[in-house]
């Protein structure tokens, strides 16, 4: 049990353990969240490592399609590879 906001707690824990990446269920953002953002929001523009948000109504199915987006403010070429790793990996 840590004390102390989520996606800090979480961010820290990230470096701690040397995390390769970061999966975080969504209800969706509403009423005071949309003002302030929420804690799946914040991990996927702060953490260092890939984030995927899942919603809470999500039905598996496998993954057909992988997206990535970049802001291209950082180390494109190591997102890049990682995507392609993850991507191979579920075929």
């Amino acid at each position: 049990v840590k004390t102390g906001f989520a996606e800090d707690k979480i961010l820290d824990m990230v470096k701690e353990h040397n995390i390769d990446m970061i999966i975080t269920g969504s209800k969706g953002a509403d009423g005071i969240d949309t003002l302030f953002g929420t804690i799946s929001g914040d991990l996927a523009v702060k953490a260092t490592c890939p984030v995927i948000i899942v919603p809470a109504d999500y039905k598996y199915k496998n993954i057909d399609e992988i997206i990535y987006t970049t802001d291209l403010t950082g180390d494109e070429r190591n997102v890049s590879d990682y995507a392609r790793r993850f991507a191979r990996t579920y075929k």
